[in-house]
């Protein structure tokens, strides 16, 4: 992202508040003031290790002398459609943006208001729901969050009930209870099927066959590392990068 380094935890504070001291706690100038060489918005796609080289999108070449691979997860969606236009993240502050942005559309009037929201999600309608996929621990935040803006969530969860890996289905009931009071209508045994539309997203389709439809389409369906970068190397990698109890690859001097 073209920002300076900031916290991803902090990203429901900042969505609900606006906020921004809680995402950059060390200072937007915290690259000058340490002396760092900030490359942001610089994506890489390759690591070579044995050069001790890497290769940023734009074909630039880095040369280091120590790695330090500490490049976070992404969203996970395995739901057909995923890739449309209109689903938004809420692990990227740029996502978080896009989010606040719809929700301060919300509460506006005028004309103007419909050209800014078609800019937004390329279509003609006030934003007043989201549709969540996944109701787990950050399907969960991502409602609360949004219910404190003004925006009405559905959550879906494809078991019996919430946040299951971390609540038994008694503990989760108490949770589902505040979720339901908060105006967060909870749908359980519903897992998301395929999004459909054209370039943009429409509707969610169910395994079970319903249709459903809001304004903002989320995917909280567990993450991925992001490590594509080294999947062409010799480094070693399961669902994340395999190390050594010092936190070493293969190569000692790549962490």
């Amino acid at each position: 992202e073209k920002v300076p380094p900031y916290s991803p935890p902090a990203l429901g504070e900042y969505l609900m508040t606006g906020n921004e001291d809680v995402l950059f706690w060390r200072g937007r100038n915290f690259c000058e003031k340490y002396n760092i060489d900030c490359k942001a918005g610089e994506k890489i796609v390759q690591v070579m290790p044995e050069e001790k080289k890497l290769k940023t999108e734009n074909n630039e070449i880095v040369d280091f002398d120590y790695l330090v691979i500490a490049s976070g997860s992404s969203l996970y969606a395995p739901v057909k459609g995923s890739d449309k236009k209109g689903i938004y993240n809420f692990k990227t502050l740029s996502g978080a943006d896009e989010i606040r942005k719809i929700a301060s559309e919300n509460q506006s009037t005028g004309g103007g208001m419909l050209d800014r929201l078609k800019r937004l999600i390329g279509k003609e309608s006030k934003c007043k729901t989201a549709v969540i996929v996944g109701g787990g621990f950050i399907g969960v935040e991502i409602a609360l969050c949004l219910a404190k803006i003004g925006i009405n969530p559905t959550l879906l969860s494809r078991r019996g009930w919430i946040i299951p890996r971390l609540l038994d289905k008694e503990a989760a009931k108490f949770v589902e209870n505040d979720l339901r009071a908060k105006g967060i209508e909870v749908l359980l045994n519903t897992e998301g099927d395929e999004f459909v539309g054209k370039e943009y997203v429409e509707s969610l389709l169910t395994t079970d066959g319903k249709e459903i439809k809001g304004d903002i389409y989320i995917t909280a369906t567990g993450i991925k590392s992001n490590i594509d970068f080294i999947k062409d190397t010799d480094i070693e990698y399961d669902q994340g990068i395999i190390v050594n109890e010092k936190l070493q690859t293969r190569y000692p001097y790549i962490k």
